[in-house]
């Protein structure tokens, strides 16, 4: 199936990955070979590398220890799938983006929901470096939120303008 999204862990030997198949598949990026396999819709590693993150169809995430095995159901959940998620830097939340545009803040250590933000976010998620931000990305209209995650305040709003190809210019060459 076609990768929605993929992350490093957090030293550089494993690439998580999550397609269209509701399939995330763990990478040794030394021998390049799929060395484990999950249904997922999303993945992200938590911080210290040792515990998957995993968005499902029913539109809860999962913790899945990957030294034990052992996995953590959260009872509170979204309504729809999960379709990109990011674990903050201090690995103690995680944001979801939801099927049906919202974005769910979760307490990785107690599985609440902490916030619910509005959106739009029906393809994707980021947050900065610091954790103060998220952008979220529509798939319908190409449009971007840039919001301060903490509180849900929306900073800014960002739709490139719309062309036809003839407008867009490739500027890449060889030389």
């Amino acid at each position: 199936g076609r990768t929605n999204g993929f992350r490093f862990s957090p030293d550089n030997r494993t690439l998580a990955t999550a397609d269209s198949e509701n399939l995330v598949r763990l990478w040794d990026l030394h021998s390049g070979q799929e060395v484990k396999r999950y249904r997922g819709t999303a993945v992200d590693f938590g911080e210290d590398g040792k515990v998957l993150v995993l968005g499902v169809m029913d539109g809860t995430p999962l913790l899945r220890n990957l030294e034990s095995g052992a996995e953590t159901r959260f009872s509170s959940g979204g309504t729809t799938a999960i379709v990109d998620l990011v674990v903050t830097m201090d690995g103690r939340k995680g944001l979801a983006a939801m099927e049906d545009g919202t974005v769910k803040l979760w307490d990785l250590t107690t599985g609440q929901i902490l916030r619910s933000i509005a959106g739009p976010a029906e393809s994707s998620i980021a947050i900065s470096q610091t954790g103060g931000l998220l952008a979220t990305a529509s798939g319908g209209d190409s449009s971007i939120a840039i919001w301060e995650f903490v509180t849900g305040r929306k900073l800014l709003f960002l739709k490139p303008p719309h062309g036809t190809d003839a407008d867009v210019q490739d500027r890449t060459g060889l030389s």
